[in-house]
């Protein structure tokens, strides 16, 4: 939706609406004809004194002005972004949008991220990200533990590395049947940083992750 537009004069250091536009009026759900000459005072949905110190500082400086407000009483759960500047006129335009639905699925996706970032790190079994070729993005918590490495020592190894020679012949025959079927589920051996290799059950899925396609990888000691 286009921004919300309110211009104000001012007449013995009143501050008096002039004009509204049919944008604030649907972003405020209120008509202009009741607060057109009135003191802004009226326009309770705007008028707080954050607001009014806007107004008064981008009127003294003639430079814009710029805040995010949040509502809580007049249009509960609304997020307005709001800017203010002065005319050459002397005349001050306050502009603003509502942007309460991004701030809202912003929240979502961060708390999305925690989630996931709690999910992966404390997992039960070893998790492996890596793109397809082979470089590891992301490891938890459980894998570096189980293979006896530090996350950067991990992150600069591969899946082939990481897998006994004895299950390495097989790695093309995998990929082919991941990228034919987005999932496939194997056995194989892991080499721990000391030697040992420890027998597991892989499954391998294709994901997409930060836009890219990529691979996800749990294993599950045997």
């Amino acid at each position: 939706m286009p921004s919300g537009s309110i211009t104000l004069q001012f007449i013995d250091e009143k501050i008096l609406v002039k004009d509204i536009n049919r944008f604030a009026e649907k972003i405020l759900s209120i008509k202009k004809d009741g607060y057109l000459e009135k003191e802004f005072s009226y326009l309770h949905q705007l008028a707080g004194t954050r607001i009014v110190s806007l107004i008064l500082q981008a009127r003294s400086t003639g430079k814009v002005q710029h805040i995010y407000q949040h509502f809580s009483e007049e249009m509960p759960g609304t997020v307005l972004e709001i800017f203010c500047y002065k005319l050459p006129s002397a005349e001050v335009v306050i502009l603003f949008n509502d942007i309460s639905n991004r701030i809202a699925m912003e929240k979502a996706l961060r708390d999305s991220q925690k989630n996931y970032k709690i999910l992966f790190n404390n997992a039960n079994d070893s998790i492996f990200i890596h793109d397809l070729d082979g470089s590891f993005i992301n490891v938890n918590r459980i894998a570096c533990k189980k293979l006896g490495y530090s996350k950067s020592e991990l992150m600069n190894k591969t899946p082939v590395e990481l897998d006994s020679p004895k299950y390495r012949k097989l790695i093309t025959e995998r990929f082919d049947n991941l990228m034919e079927n987005g999932k496939i589920s194997f056995e194989t051996e892991q080499i721990r940083k000391d030697g040992k290799h420890i027998p597991v059950d892989m499954e391998s899925r294709l994901i997409k992750y930060k836009n890219k396609i990529a691979v996800l990888s749990t294993a599950r000691d045997i």
